[in-house]
């Protein structure tokens, strides 16, 4: 790994796990027979809505989740 590589900044860091993410939902809806975008989505949403009721994470990781399971699933 490379100084910049560790240096990046912090909505650089994000694009890259979201690309990572794109591509692996991509490859799971490629080779696992069962998975699609559909379940996953529908998956987070469930995850989503407890986090909500339960008061789990702040408003803020919310938004930020749904942002980018929108991004990420193009949903």
């Amino acid at each position: 790994m490379t100084t910049t590589m560790t240096t990046a900044a912090a909505a650089d860091q994000i694009s890259a796990i979201e690309i990572f993410l794109e591509n692996l939902v991509i490859l799971m809806e490629a080779e696992c027979a069962d998975f699609t975008i559909a379940k996953l989505d529908h998956w987070l949403d469930l995850c989503t809505q407890r986090m909500i009721a339960t008061g789990s994470t702040s408003p803020g990781t919310i938004g930020a989740l749904w942002a980018m399971q929108a991004r990420v699933l193009g949903v």
